[in-house]
This record gives C-alpha cells, structure tokens and sequence, in this order.
C-alpha cells in the first residue's frame, strides 16, 4: 500500500501552483504550509513538497509503502 511520498522542488511556491488544483480534483487537500515543506492529504499527510538548494534537486525522491504484518 502506498503511504507517503516527498518529491524535492526547486521552487515550492512555484510547484504548489501546479500541484495544489491537480491533487484538489483527486479530493486530497493542502494539510501543511511552513518552511521549506507542504504537505498534502486527506486525513493525514500522503504527498510532501520539498524545496531544496541541491544543484540536482530533482533527481531524488522519497517514497513509503506500508504492509500490514
């Protein structure tokens, strides 16, 4: 099951502009906004936003499953 996702951006605010409305019609919400980090979901966080400095910014990502026991 997937559980969260992080993808690093070069610019947040840039990248909130594209993803805030695409993410609204699939019914998940801005939950988080501070810092170098937005965060949405439904009833928790599942897809992060992560601006970061890295020359190589987009060539990292960060994603989580979870399983049940």
């Amino acid at each position: 099951m997937f559980d969260h996702s992080l993808l690093n951006v070069s610019n947040r605010i840039e990248s909130m502009k594209f993803y805030t409305p695409v993410l609204q019609i699939l019914g998940i919400q801005l939950l988080y906004d501070r810092d170098k980090y937005t965060a949405y979901g439904t009833n928790r966080f599942h897809f992060w936003l992560h601006e970061s400095e890295n020359p190589d910014v987009t060539r990292k990502a960060h994603r989580a499953f979870s399983a049940d026991p």
